[in-house]
C-alpha cells in the first residue's frame, strides 16, 4: 500500500509504474491519501488503467489509520524529494508494517536493507519491481522482516525532536 499525499514529489507515479507491470494476480495495491493537483490525479487514473489489483481509496480520518495499516502487508514510500521525517514511515514501524522505500534521507537512515525494510534507487520503477517481484514470489521474507521490527524502538514526535536539538546543540558548542 501507499498512505499519504498523491503528489508528485511522493512518487506516487513510480509504484504505479512497478505495480502494473509486476506479473502476479495474487498482490493488490491500495493508494490512500487525497490529492489536490488534479491533472497528476488524472495521470495516476491513466497509469492504472482498467488494473483492478490498484485501488485508489482517497481520504481518510486519522482515526483509520490503524485500520489502514492492519491490512497492509507491506507500505512503499516512493518519495523522489528529500524527506527529513517520515510520520507514515513511524506509523508503519508502530504497526509492524515492513517498508519498502528510496534510499535517501530518513530511508536511508532508518532503514537497513533486508533487516526491517527494503531500499531501492530514488525514482528506480524497475528496483522496485524487483522488490516488489521477490516479495510476490516469496511472501514469507516479510515474516523475518516483521519478526526483526519487534525490536525497533519507534520514537515519539517529541523523541525525535530530543534527538534532532541534541544533535544540533553539539554541533553549535563545536563552532
Amino acid at each position: 500500500g501507499f498512505v499519504g499525499n498523491l503528489a508528485y514529489h511522493k512518487g506516487v507515479h513510480i509504484l504505479v509504474d512497478a505495480f502494473r507491470r509486476l506479473n502476479s494476480e495474487k498482490v493488490l495495491l491500495k493508494l490512500y491519501g487525497s490529492c489536490h493537483d488534479t491533472s497528476y490525479l488524472d495521470h495516476i487514473k491513466k497509469m492504472i488503467g482498467n488494473d483492478k489489483r490498484i485501488e485508489l481509496k482517497g481520504s481518510f480520518e486519522k482515526e483509520e489509520i490503524g485500520e489502514i495499516y492492519s491490512h497492509l502487508d507491506v507500505l512503499v514510500i516512493p518519495s523522489v524529494c528529500y524527506e527529513s521525517y517520515s510520520l507514515v514511515l513511524h506509523e508503519a514501524y508502530a504497526s509492524n508494517v515492513p517498508v519498502i522505500a528510496t534510499n535517501l534521507g530518513v530511508f536511508k537512515e532508518k532503514i537497513e536493507n533486508g533487516k526491517n525494510g527494503f531500499l531501492f534507487d530514488v525514482g528506480s520503477s524497475n528496483e522496485l519491481l524487483s522488490i516488489l517481484e521477490k516479495i510476490s514470489l516469496h511472501p514469507v521474507v516479510l515474516n523475518k522482516i516483521k519478526e526483526e521490527m519487534k525490536n525497533l524502538m519507534v520514537p515519539t514526535i517529541e523523541q525525535e525532536a530530543y534527538a534532532y536539538e541534541k544533535a544540533y546543540r553539539s554541533t553549535l558548542s563545536n563552532l
